[in-house]
């Protein structure tokens, strides 16, 4: 082709008069990529939209996804891996041992047996038809038999595997006079604590079928008492009214505790002998203080670490109760239910398997079930944050792709010797060779 450039253009040093306008238009079209200032360019969009603050919720979305994530997939391999294991044929095979005994033998053995309860107290808390013996009143009452149904499981396969019985144990009751003050006077009245309370004494005669006999009686029991506990904060006088069930008196939460039964549990030995049963007590801190008659462990209930007594909080106690149903307990008498029970017993074995709560537990399939569930519902909500991760390195994942681009045309927006560059591809358009 003709040598139109040599004619058109004038040689000379540097870039030919057409050269300003092509770097013009490079740097207009860098200035493009890297956004150039223009509301709608894609690089100040991106900070923009980072930082927006309609990604707030977006983000909090995100988070609790990815926490549920987390919790859903150990809590499902946790099931799944534990259904291996099969704990509940275990618990329900050794349950099922004792229901099985309890019909055969047990249950025939403690029903066989007499038993005879007697009461010690202070003359102070006198009942009627009590008789007087060296200063103390005594009253002895034959135990009747009671078949009552037991309390029922919370087991999570609605006892499935589990074994039915006739529960069977030995009651009686007492009844005390009230410890509230007479004629409704609370002015200067309070109950003694623990140590100086009013105090019961439990003594038990069992004869077996045999005519073997076997006496043994409980240490004293209080009554009732006053105890004083560390109130709740803030507004300590209203939470110990209100929560703790107290009277709020000199800067102190009283608590009044009254006795409400007594349970055993006995067992016999080849001679056909009747003992109390200890359980193994948990193990208390030392500086934690126990009373003596909550160190006994020959209770029916784990709730209570086995201990015989069961007391309860009386939030009746004190004068701004004097109404509606607590005004009718202030005129009560106390009344006191005293249970014997077998240790051979199937609802005691339970306690003694599986705890208060009576549950033994899933079985393998169910827990296999729940735990791919949690497993299937964990990925899911896994999307959610492995999405947003994607969003969010897409335009970095982008800008490398387009500067990859970029060096094939022999240009980079990113540098700043771009224009260096235009200058010399277009000095060799026109014949010019660089200086």
């Amino acid at each position: 082709p003709p040598q139109a450039s040599h004619h058109v253009l004038p040689p000379g040093p540097g870039l030919p008069p057409l050269a300003p306008s092509m770097a013009f238009a490079a740097a207009a079209v860098m200035g493009a990529r890297r956004g150039g200032g223009r509301p709608g360019a894609r690089g100040p969009l991106t900070m923009r939209y980072s930082h927006d603050s309609g990604l707030t919720g977006l983000n909090v979305a995100t988070g609790i996804s990815t926490c549920a994530c987390s919790a859903l997939l150990c809590a499902g391999i946790g099931a799944v891996v534990s259904s291996f294991t099969d704990v509940r044929s275990v618990l329900v095979q050794e349950y099922d041992e004792r229901v099985n005994e309890w019909k055969n033998s047990e249950r025939d053995r403690f029903e066989g047996a007499w038993l005879q309860v007697s009461a010690a107290w202070n003359a102070s808390l006198a009942t009627l038809d009590a008789d007087m013996a060296d200063g103390v009143l005594n009253q002895t009452k034959a135990m009747k038999v009671s078949e009552a149904d037991d309390r029922s499981f919370h087991d999570a396969e609605a006892g499935d595997g589990l074994l039915s019985y006739s529960p069977l144990k030995f009651q009686s009751s007492f009844k005390f006079a009230s410890y509230y003050p007479k004629d409704g006077v609370w002015e200067g009245f309070s109950l003694p604590p623990r140590t100086e309370a009013q105090a019961v004494i439990i003594e038990l005669a069992m004869r077996s079928r045999n005519g073997t006999m076997s006496r043994f009686a409980l240490n004293p029991l209080p009554l009732a008492y006053d105890e004083t506990v560390h109130e709740g904060t803030p507004a300590p006088e209203r939470k110990c009214r209100s929560e703790q069930g107290g009277t709020w008196m000199n800067r102190q939460c009283h608590l009044v505790k009254r006795l409400n039964a007594i349970c055993v549990q006995v067992y016999h030995d080849e001679a056909g002998a009747w003992h109390l049963h200890s359980k193994i007590a948990p193990p208390l801190p030392d500086h934690i203080p126990v009373p003596s008659f909550q160190r006994h462990t020959f209770g029916c209930d784990v709730a209570s670490d086995w201990h015989p007594a069961e007391y309860s909080t009386d939030r009746c106690w004190g004068p701004q109760h004097g109404q509606g149903d607590c005004l009718a307990q202030q005129a009560e008498d106390q009344i006191i239910h005293v249970t014997v029970r077998s240790a051979r017993d199937p609802f005691i074995r339970a306690g003694e398997l599986v705890g208060s709560n009576l549950d033994f537990g899933m079985s393998k399939v169910t827990q296999r079930a729940y735990g791919f569930t949690m497993l299937v519902l964990g990925v899911c909500l896994g999307l959610v944050p492995v999405v947003r991760l994607y969003l969010a390195c897409r335009p970095t994942i982008r800008s490398k792709w387009a500067d990859s681009d970029d060096d094939t045309r022999k240009f980079s927006y990113g540098d700043e010797d771009g224009l260096s560059n235009i200058g010399a591809a277009t000095a060799g358009v026109y014949g010019h060779t660089p200086a």
